[in-house]
């Protein structure tokens, strides 16, 4: 059993928000975009411990490009949730709510909506109603949020504090649970120990004169008549109290919760959630969890959280989990249907935010196993991004960044990323940027090779079927290629990235001197190169590749971007620079 369907209307960020989902859910998107709001448009249907206040929304509640049409709208929040017959208990509570017999999909719907009859509408003349299937007067029975629920783990969680307070500890209903079933031998057991050790304690008289000391004071203060008198010991007498009392100790007994570290903390609390969790399903206080995890990176190693990720993803208890993160490492080990990117989209003067779902994308199962294959945590930042710059490998993902810099472009704030290819297969890359609404560049080599039509042209040309539906390979010449090309964002040289650099007279000499600094001492190669780099012979391109490939394209690259001088860029680079920053 999943939600299958998440649809928002005039809430927040979302106007007419609608996305398919899977299984579980890993949602990405940067600041602001509505990742939190998403999470409590949820809990306003499935969340119990929301309270009735929180469920009557206000005016802010109202997505902003109503204006002044606010009042008299309606917020509407609506999920579908597919398998509904696993359970027994599900299929009883539900079942008036099918949309779909076939999937036994159920729907659930909450809306905010003004009051009929009146007018002269205000906020106060609104209520909330929350329903099943497609009927409003069909309202949710008392007994849906203790058979469905969902929990939230926020992003700001104190888990130490957490920890320590015994009535929110997740360890409390265990306790409760040992207290409940301990037999009567074994309390008295308890009670003879602690007596024992209490009593051993009381022995020691400056342990005593604390709590003299201390009643002594409050009578001074404020007289008998008023004092309560206290005393020092262990815990209260009572066994249940005396359970409940216990701790959770680390480091072999040797420190509190409360010394562990931040990232200790975090594992331990979710660890105690889900344990709970697990525990409350299993003594039918509740027969399904949604869990919804904001930011389950904080203060975790990245190893950690790839684990903490798989075991959610891969629990069998009966829970759904729900992840908000900004961590690459995360959205990169997520199995990519899982994935929800959000989007902010500007129409006119009014933004709103839009999901792209890959449950239900156009990617082929072939491609979603490259994708899969391809996206490490480096270019998981993809994810993120507003616009992505695609290029083949190293030399430029070192190159271009510095490039940009020295032209002015800060791709940082405008939210754009440089991600290779590793080699010249763009193909997998535009599809899935395509399937999240990403604007993206290509920069890629001409590579003549002596062929009738160069390489780049032919990679160009099969880029653009894939692109434009309605486009054909194989019909157009070389110049109508790479028109129609630059004009959704493919650039390219004349040959190669290097040989295009050197054309220019200022970086031949940089290039020459770092060639100089590896090869200069050859007999043969040194005087080569010294000719090029005082005009006494033309550059030989295939040489000039061969010596930087012997120095390695990256290595090279790296040492080129730190001396690059202002104003020095390919014209090819610079279109494609002004292309991305006009497109995000």
């Amino acid at each position: 059993m999943h939600i299958s369907r998440v649809k928002i209307e005039n809430f927040r960020n979302f106007q007419n928000f609608e996305i398919i989902t899977n299984r579980n859910m890993v949602v990405v998107g940067e600041n602001k975009v509505g990742k939190s709001n998403f999470l409590f448009a949820l809990r306003l249907i499935l969340d119990p411990s929301l309270s009735e206040l929180e469920r009557f929304l206000n005016v802010d509640d109202f997505w902003d490009g109503l204006g002044v049409n606010k009042i008299g709208n309606t917020i509407k929040v609506s999920i579908d949730i597919d398998n509904i017959n696993s359970s027994e208990t599900m299929l009883s509570v539900l079942a008036d709510g099918l949309v779909n017999v076939a999937t036994h999909t159920a729907r659930i719907t909450y809306e905010f909506k003004p009051r009929g009859g009146v007018e002269n509408l205000t906020i106060n003349d609104y209520e909330y109603i929350t329903y099943l299937g497609n009927n409003t007067e069909n309202l949710i029975p008392r007994t849906f949020r203790r058979c469905l629920q969902m929990e939230l783990f926020h992003a700001l969680r104190d888990c130490e504090r957490e920890l320590k307070n015994s009535n929110r500890s997740p360890i409390r209903a265990f306790l409760d649970d040992v207290s409940k079933n301990l037999t009567e031998q074994q309390k008295v057991s308890i009670a003879a120990g602690f007596e024992q050790t209490q009593g051993a304690l009381d022995g020691v008289p400056s342990i005593d004169n604390i709590a003299v000391n201390i009643n002594n004071m409050l009578e001074t203060i404020v007289g008998t008549n008023h004092v309560t008198q206290v005393s020092l010991k262990l815990a209260p007498q009572d066994i249940n109290k005396l359970v409940r009392s216990l701790q959770l100790l680390i480091d072999a007994g040797l420190r509190t919760v409360s010394q562990a570290s931040t990232g200790s903390s975090n594992i331990l609390f979710l660890t105690l959630k889900l344990l709970k969790l697990q525990h409350s399903i299993q003594q039918g206080e509740q027969e399904f969890t949604f869990l919804a995890i904001e930011e389950p990176e904080a203060h975790l190693h990245p190893h950690i959280q790839r684990l903490l990720f798989d075991y959610f993803y891969n629990s069998e208890a009966n829970l759904n989990t729900i992840l908000t993160t900004h961590s690459p490492h995360i959205a990169s080990s997520a199995p990519l249907q899982s994935l929800i990117v959000f989007k902010e989209h500007t129409t006119g003067a009014q933004r709103s935010t839009a999901g792209y779902s890959l449950a239900n994308s156009t990617l082929s199962p072939n491609d979603i196993e490259d994708m899969s294959r391809y996206l490490t945590v480096t270019k998981g930042e993809m994810l993120f991004a507003r616009g992505v710059i695609l290029v083949e490998g190293d030399a430029e993902e070192f190159l271009i960044p510095e490039l940009a810099n020295k032209l002015g472009y800060e791709l940082d704030k405008k939210g754009i990323s440089i991600c290779s290819v590793a080699g010249t297969n763009f193909a997998p890359y535009v599809k899935f940027l395509n399937s999240i609404g990403t604007p993206f560049t290509i920069i890629t080599d001409r590579d003549p090779l002596n062929l009738p039509v160069p390489l780049g042209i032919t990679r160009i040309d099969k880029l653009l079927e894939l692109i434009l539906p309605t486009y054909r390979e194989g019909v157009n010449p070389e110049a109508t290629i790479i028109s129609i090309g630059q004009a959704q964002g493919i650039f390219t040289n004349i040959q190669t990235l290097e040989t295009e650099l050197i054309s220019s007279p200022v970086l031949k000499t940089i290039i020459c001197d770092i060639l100089l600094e590896e090869h200069g001492e050859r007999q043969r190669v040194g005087p080569i190169i010294e000719s090029w780099k005082n005009n006494q012979t033309t550059v030989d391109m295939p040489a000039l590749l061969r010596y930087i490939q012997e120095i390695g394209k990256g290595r090279f690259a790296k040492r080129l971007s730190h001396r690059l001088p202002d104003g020095q860029c390919p014209q090819y680079i610079i279109s494609s620079f002004e292309y991305i920053t006009n497109a995000t």
